[in-house]
């Protein structure tokens, strides 16, 4: 069976928009045909390449596209949808999907029964996330009750628009909504507070980091940390168990899991502590605990695409729904409130 390949456009091609070309170049799904980008220069860039240079996104529609990947700045992702979608044409748009959560509420509603209206949280296939899910999954720790989630760099924010607080700049609506979207994929209890800071310290008017604590319902701690000044590697994960303790410390999965042997009778070991003794925070010796070898999975790294194209073709949900993508923007707007205030935010999300 030959499979039907939708004729794609891609609406925006800078760094984003290149990515989206480069992951579709062989695939037996989408046909790249061109770009649309109201910067001449990289409309030339695009030509150079072999691609088609719309001029405007009706020359989009009247030329039979099928799909587009939406990749603009964050401010106009709302224009672009709507027209695209309110025409029949399916739309994969980058995250954040919209600059807030009525915003995604009121271009929902427009769409909806229209054309295909899909969200690139393509984080959740990532192995990283799903290795962490599984040992959550299987028990391993008997029980977890804080996650540490972090993203760190030391190379500041990314340049252009992505500093311009009215283009959505900013690192709360870059990798905030990915990593809130795993979060909130990690357990199916509500969240019941939302604590967060954030930092300006290279000097721009849009956050360069931020530490968001959220406390759900069922009694575990989430800590997410996102970084782009600091020249020291941090853990990617670290998971905290009645029964053992997690990590992963790179993107390629480096890492191991601990866990306790019974002690017995014995006390633990203590140790010295600069200028005293403890037990307490003494770490385990190698005789006390066992490590064991992180769970192996294999992720899809083109799920959202193959469920962009399912939802085209074959008449499939999308797998961001509208309630998912409004939780992850309704959580970022009460860590921008808590943040403000310098309170913890009591909610039910």
């Amino acid at each position: 069976m030959i499979m039907e390949k939708l004729k794609t456009a891609v609406v925006g091609y800078g760094g984003m928009g290149g990515y989206h070309i480069d992951r579709l170049a062989s695939s037996e799904k989408f046909d790249v045909v061109g770009i649309y980008d109201i910067d001449p220069e990289r409309g030339k860039v695009a030509a150079e390449k072999g691609l088609k240079v719309y001029s405007s996104r009706e020359e989009i529609v009247q030329d039979g596209v099928r799909a587009v990947i939406v990749a603009v700045p964050n401010d106009v992702h709302a224009e672009y949808v709507t027209y695209f979608a309110s025409n029949g044409v399916g739309v994969l748009c980058e995250k954040p999907v919209m600059m807030s959560s009525n915003e995604l509420e009121k271009v929902a509603k427009t769409v909806r029964g229209k054309g295909v209206f899909a969200i690139n949280q393509n984080r959740r296939f990532d192995n990283d996330f799903l290795t962490v899910k599984k040992i959550i999954a299987d028990d391993t720790l008997c029980g977890v009750y804080r996650i540490e989630s972090r993203v760190v760099g030391g190379n500041g924010i990314p340049g252009g628009w992505r500093k311009l607080k009215e283009h959505g700049g900013g690192m709360m609506l870059d990798w905030g909504v990915h990593l809130i979207d795993q979060a909130l994929l990690m357990t199916d209890s509500k969240i019941k507070s939302v604590y967060c800071t954030y930092s300006y310290a290279t000097g721009y008017k849009v956050d360069d980091a931020f530490n968001l604590e959220l406390t759900f319902d069922n009694g575990l701690e989430y800590n997410i940390v996102v970084e782009t000044n600091t020249f020291i590697p941090m853990p990617r994960w670290r998971v905290y168990g009645y029964g053992g303790t997690a990590e992963i410390t790179t993107w390629d999965l480096k890492g191991k899991i601990v866990k306790p042997k019974p002690l017995g009778d014995a006390a633990p070991a203590g140790m010295v502590a600069g200028n005293g003794f403890t037990k307490t925070m003494a770490y385990k010796l190698s005789s006390e605990t066992e490590t064991l070898a992180l769970p192996e999975i294999t992720p899809n790294p083109s799920g959202i695409y193959d469920n962009f194209y399912d939802a085209i073709v074959n008449g499939a949900p999308v797998l961001v729904t509208e309630s998912q993508a409004l939780r992850v923007m309704r959580v970022m707007e009460a860590a921008a409130k808590a943040a403000d205030s310098g309170k913890v935010v009591k909610t039910s999300l």
